[in-house]
């Protein structure tokens, strides 16, 4: 970014104010120290930008009471997991329930304007939060059931709760998964007029209870993946059921079933997967996702009712318009949902389906914009793959719906929603770290959201979704703006591309990565940056030794990799491939040791400077799971082995014998250091002398910590993140200290540059006639044909030393068969054309801006800004800026590379 001139500097406050976008680059970009970088701003301007820093921090909402669970605070984010259902208490009001399919359950006592999790007394271990079914009884608000468990753990089963979710019983090991792909379809818990319960498994059969939940028997149906439990007035049962396929390749069977009371269970030709049942007793059900249909014989026969509702659109994916998994029934009308948060209605005797016209949405967390709200040009989430429709039963203009991302509530029948997931946090987190020099950032990464951020010292959280995935961060206190990240770069759950910012996780870019084997070759999941040099970073790749997988290390912040694997040839495949593992893999010391440990070998490399690998000497138990360096020690989690010490990498001390898993290092404390396993989290203040424990957040399955201030961080699979204060400053609205590296700023410091000076060449032609012009009061340039048609173009020419730069500017073109483009060439030595690369292209008439990032090839000595022209009319470039535009990679002697000077040819 760069500021132009004061006059404008009014307008660029107003436009950064609001996302505190500044804020960060203060903190990395040192051209604000030194007038030759390129930086151009009135000094009134620079104090006010100073004065900015933290101003989220400043408005730091008071904590609300729902968020407080004992010594721990559940940080505001919003979104995450898919939210399955809302249960309405029917016996006291105000009081609602939802549930998620890896994020537990929640209760609201004021009607859904907040929300407090009550999965806090399930066990810790995986698979105890993914909730597939929750029933609450219609005479004792505090008798709870859920049904739990997930595809890749044993049977978690069924769990009772006598007092409102405070604690919980297990009264069934049935196997029950809550992340299925199913799993928005329907309920698989119901009851029968007679108060018995029933649960529909996946592949253990129908449950039955006769003592609220007590007991439970097995009453037929084994190998049947139950999607949806329907119980009609007079006692029968309709099991909807869908074919599953487990892990461990075990096939599970779907179908269509009827049990009249007293009679067996049928097996009926065909059936939905998801069914309500009207108020005349008429059977409506969604069929593949795609067709509502209807029965008037108790589901023997099925006829089409999808009059009015979307066609057979191609877009079959999960936020398709013709995708469907919500249904409900009113008094006297009928509701369906789409995937992508359109409410039809039809009405009894309707011949067909009507959209409910929706008037507003109002997307709130706690009272600030949501950051995944609707906005023009942004990917709804607004209703994406809606999954359950609810109509209160008391009101039936008062309805919900749940979706991937929340709830909303309308009590107009649907012509106004609200978000309704103030308290709910259901995001799965990778990786959270910590900014050495401010308490008040901390950096995250997630599955599915990818990277986010805090500025009030992990309160709330936000920023813009960029890539679904980031598994493993890491930065240093010498430059800490500077942020690496390894993630995904569209939807995979896979990490295999490196991720920069420059400006403390604001903007990020992927780094060229040349030299690294291609990305469906490359799993990298975790990466360290060597202390005191920011530019030196290093990735752990899965894969056989030599044949792509190893250390690779880069020396120019991400541009190029080289493999480091002398001495680990024979070692086979070393690191982590999966994405969902706890490893931390990779460290690296201030004096160039780097240690290797390996979670599926339990084997420990240790590489001084230069030298080859070598394997550690102590025969450690356990397995590793996260190494860290703090202080120049470096720290390991073994699991049931405990926490090792070392000061080389080779010789190791335990320091702690309790089991861990989760590690973190405090960067700005030396000696403190936190631990963590099965929800259980320990810390010391003397490097390992002395430990206590904090205990546990309120859920137990921690994937992260990371410290923040006097403040600790936890990050967990499928809650989101909690804080815990270490003292009475934890509790502190932090402000952050100064930027490190910024002067500061006074009337007597110079911070003002003139525009420079372009020179564009002389016009070259290719056809016609060209003439070259200076854009009056502008750095650019006009370019147009003389007498006719003409193509050529015109150039501007500067030494390409320190080749990597940004370039902005604006454009438009006059004449109805004009086009104009913008191109970058390099040249060697001897003036011979090694590098031609496009850069943009326009046809528009009005104006519009430009933002390119430049690279030129190493051997280049000069590089050319080329812009071409072609047609009859003209081509008019101003606002022309070079800047450190590729601020994300440095040079390793270098760490403030000057960006290009434009010179006369």
């Amino acid at each position: 970014m760069h500021i132009a001139a004061c006059c404008h500097c009014d307008e660029f406050i107003k436009s950064l104010a609001p996302t505190n976008v500044f804020v960060a680059m203060i903190k990395i970009f040192p051209p604000l120290q030194s007038v030759s970088n390129g930086w151009s701003a009135c000094g009134a301007c620079l104090l006010w930008l100073v004065s900015c820093c933290h101003v989220a921090g400043d408005q730091a909402p008071i904590t609300s009471a729902s968020r407080l669970y004992g010594d721990w605070e559940s940080s505001s984010y919003g979104g995450g997991g898919y939210i399955q259902n809302v249960v309405v208490c029917p016996t006291v009001p105000g009081r609602l329930y939802a549930y998620v399919d890896v994020g537990g359950a929640y209760r609201s006592d004021d009607d859904g304007k907040s929300w407090r999790m009550i999965h806090g007394g399930m066990p810790a271990g995986d698979g105890f939060y993914g909730v597939r079914g929750f029933w609450v009884s219609p005479n004792d608000p505090n008798r709870l059931v859920m049904a739990i468990g997930n595809q890749w753990t044993s049977n978690r089963g069924l769990f009772l709760s006598r007092d409102g979710g405070e604690t919980w019983e297990k009264r069934s090991d049935a196997p029950f998964l809550g992340n299925e792909q199913h799993r928005s379809c329907g309920t698989i818990l119901a009851q029968l007029p007679d108060g018995s319960l029933l649960a529909g498994s996946a592949g253990g059969g129908l449950l039955t209870s006769v003592d609220q939940a007590e007991t439970w028997a097995v009453g037929g149906l084994e190998n049947v993946n139950f999607t949806d439990l329907k119980v009609a007035k007079d006692g029968t049962v309709y099991a909807c059921a869908l074919p599953h396929k487990m892990p461990n390749g075990r096939e599970i069977n779907g179908g269509f079933f009827r049990k009249v009371p007293g009679g067996e269970w049928e097996s009926m030709p065909a059936g939905p997967e998801e069914l309500v049942l009207a108020s005349d007793g008429v059977l409506v059900g969604i069929f593949e996702s795609a067709k509502v249909r209807r029965s008037t014989d108790g589901g023997t026969t099925w006829s089409d009712f999808s009059e009015g509702l979307p066609g057979n659109s191609e877009d079959k994916g999960y936020t398709s318009e013709s995708r469907f998994r919500a249904l409900a029934a009113g008094p006297d009308f009928l509701l369906v949902g789409s995937s992508r948060g359109t409410v039809y209605r039809r009405d009894a005797g309707a011949e067909a389906w009507q959209p409910v016209a929706r008037e507003g949405v109002i997307e709130e967390l706690e009272g600030r914009p949501w950051w995944g709200r609707m906005r023009e040009g942004a990917w709804q989430h607004y209703g994406a793959a809606m999954g359950s429709l609810i109509i209160d039963p008391t009101n039936p203009d008062r309805r919900w719906f749940t979706d991937w991302y929340g709830i909303y509530e309308t009590r107009d029948a649907g012509a106004n929603w609200t978000l309704r997931i103030d308290g709910i946090e259901v995001t799965v987190i990778h990786a959270i770290a910590q900014d050495p020099a401010d308490p008040g950032r901390v950096h995250a990464g997630m599955a599915d959201n990818g990277y986010v951020g805090s500025m009030d010292g992990g309160r709330t959280f936000g920023g813009e979704k960029f890539t679904s995935n980031m598994k493993a961060l890491a930065l240093d206190a010498s430059l800490p703006g500077r942020v690496y990240g390894t993630g995904s770069r569209g939807g995979e759950w896979k990490a295999d591309h490196l991720w920069v910012s420059a400006d403390g996780g604001t903007e990020w870019i992927v780094a060229p990565m040349r030299g690294l084997p291609p990305p469906a070759e490359r799993w990298m999941n975790s990466v360290a940056v060597r202390p005191g040099r920011p530019y030196e970073v290093a990735v752990a790749l899965a894969g056989p030794i030599g044949e792509g997988g190893g250390v690779w290390v880069s020396e120019d912040g991400g541009r190029s990799f080289t493999p480091k694997i002398e001495g680990m040839e024979k070692a086979g495949d070393v690191f982590h491939r999966e994405i969902w593992g706890k490893v931390a893999e990779l460290a690296w010391g201030p004096d160039g040791t780097m240690v290797a440990a390996s979670h599926g070998t339990g084997r420990v490399f240790v590489r001084a400077g230069d030298d080859p690998w070598r394997e550690a000497e102590s025969n450690m138990p356990g397995r590793p799971f996260q190494v860290r360096v703090q202080d120049g020690k470096f720290y390991m989690t073994r699991g049931p082995g405990g926490v090792w010490r070392s000061t080389d990498g080779n010789i190791w001390q335990q320091v702690l014998s309790e089991p861990a898993e989760i590690l973190a290092v405090d960067a700005a404390v030396p000696g403190r250091i936190a631990v963590a396993i099965d929800g259980q989290i320990s810390i010391t203040d003397d490097g390992g002398e002395h430990w206590r424990s904090l205990g546990r957040p309120p859920m137990g399955q921690i994937s992260a910590l990371a410290f923040a201030g006097q403040r600790l961080m936890a990050g967990t699979k499928g809650g989101g993140f909690f804080l815990i204060r270490l003292g009475e400053a934890g509790g502190d609205v932090l402000a952050g200290p100064p930027s490190p590296g910024v002067l500061p700023v006074s009337e007597e410091t110079e911070v003002s540059m003139p525009v420079p000076s372009f020179n564009w060449s002389k016009a070259w032609t290719k056809s016609g006639a060209l003439a070259v012009e200076r854009a009056e009061g502008t750095a650019g340039v006009m370019l147009r044909s003389d007498g006719g048609p003409a193509s050529g173009s015109t150039g501007l020419v500067f030494p390409a030393t320190g080749s990597a730069f940004r370039m902005t500017g604006r454009w438009k073109v006059n004449g109805d068969s004009a086009v104009a483009k913008l191109a970058a060439r390099a040249t060697d030595g001897a003036g011979t054309q090694i590098s031609w690369i496009p850069l943009a292209e326009t046809t528009d008439k009005s104006e519009t801006s430009f933002d390119r990032q430049v690279e030129l090839p190493p051997e280049a000595q000069r590089g050319e800004i080329v812009l071409l022209f072609e047609g009859d009319g003209s081509v008019e470039l101003t606002g022309l800026d070079f800047s450190r535009a590729d601020p994300l990679f440095g040079h390793p002697t270098a760490s403030n590379p000057q960006p290009p000077t434009p010179t006369r040819p």
